[in-house]
């Protein structure tokens, strides 16, 4: 979680209209929960576990699974829990190995934010199978 003003920003891994996850806020008095995002079908992501950034009015995050090869996601979402976009999919696992892609699989820890990049980590993927490092730009680029 983390704090805005008098808003508390998180996620819950588990729930949500489907079951795959949500993003939410509420007020640090205890007032005014709010469901900003259910995760749906997987395909926007499912499990997200990590920690959120914030850049002006748009929250960053990860979901652990979900996306199109079930590796992940990085998405932004407006604070009043509309705009959800996903940035990037993390792509399919090498079927030879099943632990070697090219830019990572299963994003765990916070992203961090410093200007306009973001940068998290993957617990498998990337060259040697072990996980990435990555950085990309907040619209989903580079």
């Amino acid at each position: 979680m983390f704090l805005s003003g008098n808003t508390l920003y998180g996620t819950a891994s588990e729930g949500g209209t489907s079951g795959f996850g949500t993003v939410f806020a509420f007020n640090t008095n205890g007032t005014g929960f709010t469901n900003l995002y259910s995760f749906t079908n997987g395909n926007d992501g499912r499990m997200p576990s990590a920690g959120l950034v914030l850049s002006g009015n748009t929250l960053y995050g990860t979901a652990f699974l979900g996306g199109s090869s079930d590796n992940g996601t990085v998405f932004a979402l407006i604070t009043n829990g509309t705009d959800f976009t996903i940035l990037h999919g993390f792509t399919a696992l090498d079927a030879a190995t099943d632990t070697t892609n090219s830019d990572g699989a299963w994003p765990v820890g916070g992203l961090i934010l410093s200007g306009n990049t973001l940068y998290g980590t993957t617990w498998l993927g990337g060259s040697s199978g072990h996980g990435t490092v990555f950085a990309m730009n907040k619209d989903g680029t580079g």
